[in-house]
């Protein structure tokens, strides 16, 4: 199975799967658009957060896909993302739909928070399309449950430099090309799928 895996300030496109490692203080974002799956990787609310939205609508729209976005997600900790938040899950959804708007997307938007684990460093989230379905089946695992490999950046994904305010070229660093779960006999190397009745929240944008 083809994949990307964005970190902090990362963004790109994959038909078949985008993985989110070290979800923390941050939120993976994902589009999805009939036959493709557009994520960015949030670092703190505020920031370049909108500028890092804004380049995600622009490689959308340069892909020439920005009237066909299905659904939009946005999995996060609320519990530390939202920490000085009195409604946590309000906060979230005002932080969603200010993201559509710069999108331009109108529809269903969904979330998972996931503090029910309790992670100590943070959460793995991955996203797999049911283009059909118009949603995505939603994964996850504490982070320090899982092992990452390293490699050159796939030509579909990108990097947001904040200290020079634009997109620059990857270079020769490695990214994280894939994701493993430190097998357990309890586990037996499987992540864990979003109970989607009693975990996933969602709402819609006109």
């Amino acid at each position: 199975m083809m994949a990307i895996y964005l970190n902090e300030d990362e963004f790109g496109n994959d038909a078949a799967c985008i993985g989110f490692p070290h979800i923390l203080l941050c939120m993976g974002v994902v589009v999805m658009t009939s036959n493709d799956l557009y994520g960015v990787h949030l670092g703190w609310p505020g920031g370049d957060s909108d500028v890092l939205i804004a380049e995600l609508a622009n490689l959308i729209a340069a892909d020439g896909v920005a009237d066909d976005m299905r659904a939009l997600y946005g999995c996060c900790n609320r519990e530390i993302r939202f920490q000085a938040a009195g409604d946590k899950k309000r906060a979230w959804k005002a932080e969603m739909a200010g993201y559509a708007a710069i999108l331009g997307f109108a529809g269903k938007i969904y979330g998972f928070c996931t503090s029910i684990i309790a992670p100590k460093d943070g959460t793995y989230v991955e996203y797999h399309p049911q283009y059909l379905q118009r949603q995505c089946r939603v994964y996850y695992k504490r982070n320090e449950k899982m092992v990452y490999a390293g490699g050159a950046a796939p030509a579909t994904m990108h990097r947001y430099n904040h200290h020079r305010g634009m997109v620059v070229p990857f270079g020769t660093e490695p990214v994280t090309t894939g994701a493993a779960v430190t097998t357990t006999p309890s586990n037996k190397g499987h992540l864990h799928e979003v109970n989607y009745v009693l975990r996933m929240n969602s709402f819609t944008v006109p």
